[in-house]
């Protein structure tokens, strides 16, 4: 397995789906490839949240 480091960047930052996440600075994480680090993480922080669906 690699370890890889996996930080937001400055540019989603605002973005309404890091919004669900508690995750704020980088975080190292072991995985067999760059998809199931992401997912590893994605599973571990994400929290939920209020939505604004508009007029939907």
């Amino acid at each position: 397995m690699s370890v890889y480091r996996l930080a937001p960047i400055d540019i989603r930052a605002d973005d309404e789906k890091w919004a669900a996440s508690n995750l704020k600075e980088a975080v190292w994480v072991e995985a067999p490839d760059e998809m199931a680090a992401r997912h590893l993480v994605e599973s571990a922080t994400l929290r939920m949240v209020i939505s604004d669906m508009g007029d939907h």
